[in-house]
């Protein structure tokens, strides 16, 4: 376990910037992906295509807007799953201190929220639309103050989706829409005829 390398943050950003890095990940080949560990988080979602995570021995299959957020502890490594594909991965790291701290403000000392972490997650469909806009500015502008305030944005919409808003994955797809429906304004407004 010692041997395996550990990339530190102060070794991607560049002058002048602090706490956030932002790159897009290719359709890395397995035989060339490495396993390594970090000083710093990072959280990273599939644009296109799929990848594969291999996170503390466990293989992960990452589709289209799944996103997982490593931790200064784990030892991982990402590939594509077919490399001719084009696959896309979009990946932003994070100082352990300026995680932290954005993490402690939402979730306290909520140990089953910091045992979530490690979980796997798909960001939904408003959330990914967003991610992808907001993200598209900040690597067009990285390192400039206010990329690193949009990546920071990123981070915080990411965790508030992912620890403070009640889970509706296992709701039936009839309550979702009707939950979706009841805020349609003409459906409480106008009410029954």
């Amino acid at each position: 376990m010692n041997d395996i390398p550990v990339y530190l943050l102060q070794d991607y950003l560049p002058e002048g910037a602090e706490d956030f890095y932002i790159l897009d990940c290719g359709p890395i080949a397995q035989e060339h992906a490495t396993l390594h560990r970090h000083d710093f988080y990072e959280f990273y979602t599939v644009i296109r295509g799929e990848f594969v995570d291999e996170c503390n021995g466990r293989k992960t299959p990452m589709q289209p807007r799944a996103t997982h957020i490593a931790r200064p502890q784990d030892a991982h490594r990402i590939y594509c799953a077919d490399p001719a594909s084009g696959g896309l991965m979009r990946n932003i790291a994070v100082s352990a201190a300026a995680f932290e701290a954005r993490f402690a403000a939402l979730c306290a000392d909520d140990e089953r929220a910091r045992k979530k972490l490690a979980d796997y997650f798909a960001l939904k469909d408003e959330t990914f639309a967003d991610y992808l806009l907001k993200s598209e500015n900040a690597l067009l502008h990285y390192p400039a103050r206010a990329a690193r305030f949009i990546l920071g944005n990123l981070l915080d919409s990411v965790l508030i989706e992912r620890f403070a808003m009640p889970d509706d994955t296992a709701a039936p797809p009839w309550l979702k829409r009707l939950v979706r429906d009841m805020r349609i304004p003409d459906n409480f407004v106008l009410g029954l005829e």
